[in-house]
């Protein structure tokens, strides 16, 4: 009888949490989110708002489908994590500041 291979456990997928940073951009004159860190964003990741603005933020998305958490963003401090769980593109703005201080996410 010929012996099976033992098959290799395949590897399992780890989230990553990716901070965005919301800060005062001196070029606009207004408020600004930046662009995740750590790389792509993949689904089952995280992300979270840091504040350093020194003023309050809110998130509110634009694009069908995004996530249904909304997190605020007090100021000086960092938003409750949101899981990125489907692929896309998602916009998003500033519910207390409007569509000029806005953001996209791609998850990958």
């Amino acid at each position: 009888m010929t012996p099976k291979p033992t098959p290799t456990p395949s590897a399992t997928p780890h989230s990553v949490q990716h901070v965005v940073m919301v800060t005062f951009s001196t070029t606009t004159n207004f408020f600004a989110f930046g662009k995740p860190n750590n790389g792509t964003v993949h689904a089952g990741d995280t992300i979270v708002w840091q504040d350093v603005s020194g003023v309050d933020h809110a998130i509110a998305w634009d694009t069908p489908g995004s996530p249904t958490d909304a997190p605020a963003i007090p100021a000086d401090s960092t938003s409750t994590p949101v899981t990125m769980t489907m692929t896309g593109t998602f916009h998003y703005h500033c519910a207390i500041h409007g569509t000029l201080q806005a953001g996209t996410i791609v998850v990958g």
